[in-house]
């Protein structure tokens, strides 16, 4: 624009007209031949607080590194500091990882692997067992002893424990051997065992013995406690009672209380999962016979009375099939 208004000043025509022809202020014109400085606020090309190539570069190098790709970006921020090693702030490495990775038309590469919700069923009672341990306070600060506890799926029946002063996969697979001699003797056990992930679930000794005899196991997901409710539960009711100490004194002490704990729960205790049924009942067959008489004494009534039970007839029963998540067959183990 400047070059077509000097020509036309150069072959004879005059600025102000030049001006007006291309529609430019003359002061403008001249302004803009004094090279005055552009002072409008808003972008400058040498802003002292932008990043240079090579810190941004810095940032994806770390924050695309092995240990740090799949964390949370403030923890890896936090330990890139712990290492000395600090470029910008969080939300601007925020900032510069986000435009990283829509640049290259992805999502954050995390490699994640989302595991299923463990998915069994038990249409009866050694089907599918649960297991967890537990921690019993001592009176010392600190020191602990652990209950190592089994109970089955369909019957909430506590099939076997043990108790000791240390977490170990040795004294698990000792338990489990001679609670599956009594329970599910032979070779060839149709039996799964649910745990979570702790150490003595996942170890050596146990998973040794499980392909030993057949049996198939099934893992939580990682920190869903939930996912292993039904032993969750029973320490729940456990701790929750009325007689349960504060701590123990002695082994000896936490052991008598197991010892009274699993005698009643398994005999005494009416299960609200269980339609109010004791565990040993359904375990051991008998909970029918239990049911009947229920059924038959809330006819009666009901024929004596029938403008007190409405028109929904209730009847006792329990569930056919115990499942976590879905009512899906247990296949027999290979």
């Amino acid at each position: 624009m400047l070059a077509a208004i000097e020509e036309a000043i150069q072959n004879g025509a005059r600025l102000s007209k030049a001006c007006d022809v291309i529609g430019l202020c003359e002061r403008r014109y001249r302004r803009w031949r004094r090279n005055v400085a552009d002072n409008r606020g808003g972008y400058r090309e040498n802003n002292s607080q932008r990043l240079s190539l090579e810190e941004t570069a810095s940032i994806i190098e770390n924050f695309t590194r092995e240990e740090y790709r799949n964390l949370p970006l403030n923890i890896a921020h936090a330990k890139l500091m712990d290492q000395g090693i600090y470029i910008a702030s969080p939300s601007t490495c925020e900032r510069v990882m986000k435009a990283y990775y829509q640049g290259i038309g992805r999502v954050a590469d995390r490699n994640i692997v989302r595991r299923k919700r463990p998915e069994y069923s038990a249409k009866g009672p050694n089907q599918v067992w649960c297991w967890d341990i537990t921690w019993l306070h001592s009176e010392v600060t600190g020191k602990y002893y652990y209950l190592y506890l089994i109970i089955d799926m369909y019957s909430r029946y506590i099939v076997g424990w043990s108790l000791h002063t240390k977490e170990d996969g040795k004294l698990a697979e000792m338990l489990f051997a001679e609670t599956l001699q009594k329970y599910c003797p032979g070779e060839n056990v149709s039996l799964l065992v649910h745990a979570d992930n702790g150490k003595p679930m996942r170890s050596k000794d146990l998973k040794s013995l499980f392909e030993k005899l057949h049996v198939m196991s099934s893992h939580s997901r990682p920190h869903t406690s939930n996912d292993n409710a039904f032993a969750e539960s029973i320490f729940a009711t456990m701790k929750s009672r009325v007689v349960y100490p504060e701590y123990f004194m002695t082994i000896e002490d936490a052991e008598r209380f197991v010892v009274e704990f699993v005698d009643w729960y398994n005999n005494e205790h009416l299960h609200s999962g269980l339609d109010l049924l004791a565990p040993c009942a359904v375990h051991f067959g008998y909970h029918q016979e239990i049911l009947d008489r229920r059924n038959a004494l809330l006819e009666r009534s009901r024929e004596l009375h029938p403008e007190r039970f409405g028109g929904r007839r209730k009847f006792y029963k329990i569930d056919e099939t115990v499942s976590l998540k879905h009512r899906i067959h247990l296949q027999k183990a290979v």
